[in-house]
């Protein structure tokens, strides 16, 4: 689990590449994910979206284990952790999340989805 230092450091790294005209459509622009799925759907999720939203990949949905009630953020479907409906169609899920992608990646085992996951983060520090 990352602390806060690390959430402020990736933030900050995010923010760097930005300025230096490097964004994470870049990544999804030279990676084989064509439908991904955003695990969260605060507001790192949200920001996630809004900067790959025009990439070569399609976002099918948004998990999120608490979102009840919470039935679509953009236009795009919100599914809970255990509802399988789009999981056949998604190639991979981007974990948004930069502090508790560990419980996460530990829900979604749990949960029998084995998916190829990314970390956000990791995308941020590959730029």
């Amino acid at each position: 689990m990352a602390n806060g230092w690390d959430c402020y450091a990736t933030t900050k790294r995010w923010l760097i590449n930005r300025s230096k005209g490097k964004y994470l459509s870049d990544y999804f622009n030279q990676y084989p994910y064509k439908k991904i799925a955003i695990y969260g759907v605060e507001d790192t999720g949200k920001l996630l979206y809004e900067e790959i939203k025009d990439s070569n990949c399609e976002i099918v949905c948004f998990i999120d284990k608490s979102a009840e009630g919470h039935r679509e953020e953009q236009g795009i479907p919100v599914i809970l952790l255990d509802e399988r409906k789009l999981y056949d169609e998604i190639d991979a899920i981007i974990i948004s999340s930069l502090e508790n992608y560990d419980e996460v990646i530990e829900d979604l085992i749990k949960c029998e989805i084995f998916l190829p996951l990314v970390l956000l983060r990791d995308i941020i520090y590959e730029l």
